[in-house]
């Protein structure tokens, strides 16, 4: 009994044991397959986070591609920008020079052609009233007596025509034009200044505007007549004077101490430049818009401009003051010019359309023109002229036809 006791212990001891280790192993062998699924599911995810971040930056490489092509493109721009502004600034460098040796010319010719020089240390009070592409205008005063000095910012003329225009324009004495009494220097700018006749009014363009009261521009026919003749008698002198005006319109007409006075005649005016063009061409000879640069202003050309002018001063408001610059062309060149105010004297009416005709033989000369006007000044009896304006004075003066008001304008 003893010894089948001892064989069974003997037996089931080490099987027991082997059990144990069996079940031991397996649960180790389960913690080993759950560690490394856990293990391969964290090695998959920081797979998938890897992907991720490799697909991230292989994004911003591209944003980061795009971004210095970007940069590239810029610089370049920038390089050719500075490009283009170191050649404007050799062109104006260039200009700078030929202006100011023109202005030493100028200098020697006024000594020889006796014409007055002013010292511009000597101007006192100078203030700004006018800026413009081609010059700019300041009102001064000098040994107590006001002028209008106008600094030119470059000449348009060869040397030989704008020596011409100085000296005749210094020996130019009549009532009805700016009179010019000589030149300076500024030494501040080394450009030259033209010494004028400070005149006390507004603009014509500006002195009819005012008479718009409410709608209605009213003014009394014995003041129209008369400051149709005044421009009139001062084209005249210029035309007995061989001198064209060139650029005759509502604001080239100065008003001082109630008389009308031509003024900034005699230099041909940009008509591409975009800050005056609206204005200019309003009163520009068909003939020019049709021919361009091949065409050459005349004295029929003035009294284009001059037809226009009498119309203004019956309608109050400048000529098709509600178009734009095209629709402005298209009109002088289809012949449909404006329409004519009611209660004009049909002689006056008769006078300005010859006056504007697109057939320059059509058109009077200016001595014809005076003949007119004394007739009708004296023969007609009307009190006043009246316009019903459509659009207000403020909306006149969004077109930009009209100007901050200056003794002396300039384009």
């Amino acid at each position: 009994m003893c010894l089948q006791l001892l064989t069974f212990f003997d037996f089931t001891l080490p099987y027991a044991i082997m059990l144990k280790t069996y079940k031991s192993r397996k649960e180790i062998n389960s913690d080993y397959r759950k560690r490394q699924k856990e293990r391969h599911k964290t090695i998959e995810e920081e797979l998938i986070q890897l992907r991720q971040n490799v697909l991230r930056l292989e994004t911003q490489n591209e944003l980061l591609k795009n971004q210095i092509k970007i940069l590239e493109e810029r610089l370049q721009n920038n390089n050719n920008i500075w490009f283009q502004y170191r050649n404007v600034l050799m062109i104006n460098n260039s200009i700078d020079k030929q202006f100011a040796n023109c202005s030493e010319k100028l200098e020697r010719f006024l000594k020889e052609s006796n014409i007055k020089q002013f010292d511009y240390s000597k101007f006192g009070d100078l203030k700004d009233i006018g800026k413009g592409r081609s010059a700019n205008a300041y009102s001064t005063i000098f040994k107590g007596k006001m002028y209008a000095l106008k600094e030119l910012n470059n000449l348009h003329m060869d040397e030989k025509s704008i020596l011409q225009y100085l000296k005749l324009f210094y020996k130019t004495f009549h009532p009805n034009i700016i009179k010019f009494y000589g030149t300076s220097r500024d030494p501040g700018t080394n450009k030259f200044v033209l010494v004028l006749q400070y005149a006390n009014g507004d603009t014509l363009r500006e002195y009819l505007r005012v008479k718009q009261n409410n709608g209605l521009y009213k003014i009394s026919w014995v003041e129209l007549t008369q400051i149709a003749k005044d421009i009139a008698s001062g084209l005249e002198y210029l035309h007995m004077k061989n001198l064209i005006h060139r650029d005759l319109h509502s604001k080239n007409i100065l008003i001082h101490d109630d008389k009308a006075l031509i003024a900034d005649f005699g230099l041909p005016k940009e008509l591409d430049d975009p800050t005056c063009l609206r204005d200019v061409i309003a009163y520009t000879d068909p003939q020019y818009l049709l021919n361009g640069g091949s065409f050459k202003h005349n004295e029929k050309s003035d009294i284009y401009c001059l037809g226009v002018l009498l119309w203004e001063l019956t309608s109050g408001i400048p000529p098709y003051y509600n178009l734009s610059s095209f629709a402005i062309n298209i009109e002088i060149l289809k012949n449909n010019r404006e329409k004519i105010v009611t209660n004009t004297p049909t002689d006056y009416s008769n006078l300005y359309e010859r006056c504007w005709s697109s057939d320059q033989n059509q058109r009077p000369k200016i001595d014809e023109v005076l003949i007119e006007l004394d007739k009708l000044s004296t023969e007609i009896s009307l009190e006043f002229i009246m316009n019903r304006i459509e659009f207000t004075r403020s909306e006149i003066n969004s077109c930009t036809l009209s100007t901050p008001v200056v003794p002396f304008q300039i384009e």
